[in-house]
């Protein structure tokens, strides 16, 4: 739940600052993380290279992501903070807030991506995680739509998506089963006591 009031904290503050950047600005923004999205798959591999890091298990693939993402965010932002005063002069005349808004929203869809990754990674490591996934809304909602965005992300967060959608899947066909169960107990015992009377 902490994780959901997070989000949702994340998404209004974000709205807010893609109104008063505008809408110029925040496409530009979006398109960052676009890049970053689609280079990462080949930075991934170069920064395991360069650094010389081994991927021993999950946590160490989640560092070499990290690592990638940060080189990446960072070169792109110089990039667009050298161009900023150029942007800045292109405006919208009718609603450059309201879209600059809209843009700052689905900015920050990628930044929770990026946590619902970290969330989901470090949970396998850290039991506080762990509950803190069980008891999201939003990570729920993420796992069963993210699925079909996986190809972006490398394999180690392709393969713990795939194994916690499964596990939800798993989970909820338990659940199914038994309220079945227990619906046809309920209903046999109606039955056996109204033939008693």
């Amino acid at each position: 739940m902490i994780l959901d009031i997070g989000f949702l904290i994340l998404l209004i503050l974000s709205f807010l600052l893609g109104r008063k950047r505008g809408f110029t600005l925040e496409f530009f923004n979006v398109f960052k993380y676009l890049l970053i999205l689609y280079f990462m798959k080949y930075t991934y591999g170069a920064v395991k290279v360069l650094f010389k890091l081994a991927e021993k298990d999950s946590r160490d693939q989640l560092k070499i992501y990290i690592i990638a993402f940060a080189i990446l965010y960072i070169s792109l932002t110089i990039i667009l903070k050298l161009s900023a005063n150029f942007l800045k002069s292109i405006k919208l005349k009718r609603l450059n807030e309201f879209f600059g808004g809209i843009l700052g929203i689905i900015k920050t869809t990628f930044v929770i991506f990026i946590i619902y990754i970290i969330v989901l990674i470090g949970s396998t490591h850290s039991k506080r995680l762990e509950e803190i996934k069980h008891q999201s809304l939003a990570v729920k909602g993420i796992t069963q739509y993210l699925y079909v965005y996986s190809e972006v992300f490398p394999d180690f967060i392709k393969n713990d998506v795939n194994r916690y959608r499964k596990k939800r899947a798993e989970e909820k066909l338990k659940r199914n089963v038994l309220n079945e169960l227990k619906e046809n107990n309920l209903n046999e015992g109606i039955k056996n006591n109204e033939n008693n009377r």
